[in-house]
């Protein structure tokens, strides 16, 4: 199993504040059956720039630790971008974009109150885009993180089936899928799971102590939710296709 959504890396963002912390949420996630995550720092160029490099360098070092430590946990490196602009925008401005394990597919935050009016993205490059860009562009698959907790969507699931429409993947955290977002938050899970809206799972940890509260009772709740077939697509299936960065085949 691999968590595509965790801020574990120290020091880069509100995750994890230190080398320990680190470690802590790394043997928490192992004791739970995972055996990889997605370090993914937020990227917001007011806050927390985090240009890829530094992902990876900060990714280079904590897997070193790792070993030291004898924690069988693989890391791989992406980000969580804050979807403020239309999505090539974001790219130009971040390029080279970190995408989920290294592969086309980006993971985007959106604001909580509101939906941007250019969700409805062009992935056509500009003439003027360096060749790089021009051929990352058309291949970007956005997965937008977390939709349940935008509140447009949360309102009104339409919105993520005009969203699919349009090639976006969804993320959702387990602290949904064990009941700590509210019950709202848990009807919109439960629709989600009968139209197969849900891609990846992700623990979106941040502390030990949070990740470790999402964690408790998480499998069986999973199951519970989206059934024993959609849990291995999005625990294992989808997640091994975003490593090999290829398609994934939607459930209709």
């Amino acid at each position: 199993m691999i968590d595509v959504h965790c801020h574990i890396l120290p020091g880069r963002d509100d995750g994890a504040r230190n080398l320990e912390e680190s470690l802590v949420m790394a043997r928490e996630l192992v004791r739970e059956g995972f055996e990889a995550v997605v370090a993914t720092p937020h990227v917001v160029a007011t806050q927390f720039p985090n240009p890829s490099v530094e992902i990876m360098a900060a990714a280079d070092r904590f897997r070193e630790a790792l070993a030291a430590e004898g924690i069988p946990l693989t890391v791989y490196t992406g980000g969580e971008y804050y979807l403020n602009r239309a999505l090539p925008d974001l790219a130009r401005e971040y390029h080279p974009i970190a995408g989920l394990a290294g592969s086309h597919y980006v993971l985007v935050e959106l604001p909580v109150m509101n939906l941007p009016l250019y969700l409805d993205y062009s992935i056509w490059p500009n003439d003027d885009d360096p060749p790089e860009l021009r051929h990352a562009l058309p291949f970007i698959r956005p997965v937008i993180a977390h939709p349940e907790r935008n509140q447009k969507i949360l309102h009104d699931i339409n919105i993520l089936r005009s969203l699919r429409e349009m090639g976006y993947f969804f993320q959702v955290n387990l602290e949904a899928i064990v009941g700590l977002g509210g019950s709202k938050v848990v009807r919109l899970i439960k629709q989600m799971a009968r139209e197969n809206l849900i891609d990846f799972i992700g623990s979106d940890g941040h502390r030990p102590e949070e990740l470790r509260q999402v964690l408790s009772g998480w499998r069986r709740q999973t199951e519970k939710l989206l059934g024993p077939e959609a849990c291995e697509r999005v625990l294992k299936e989808n997640p091994a296709c975003l490593l090999r960065n290829e398609p994934i085949e939607l459930e209709k």
